[in-house]
């Protein structure tokens, strides 16, 4: 995965969200990939 820089000042604040409804269940590869991308937001 490559990182690439926002140069947009209007973006600079922006925060990016991950939600899904609490009632539905995810498709085994649709929470493997928001696992992932939790995971590696967590390190950030």
């Amino acid at each position: 995965m490559v990182a690439i820089p926002l140069s947009d000042t209007e973006l600079a604040g922006a925060q990016l969200m991950l939600a899904a409804r609490g009632t539905r269940v995810l498709p085994v590869a649709a929470a493997a990939f928001s696992k992932t991308l939790m995971g590696m937001l967590a390190e950030l």
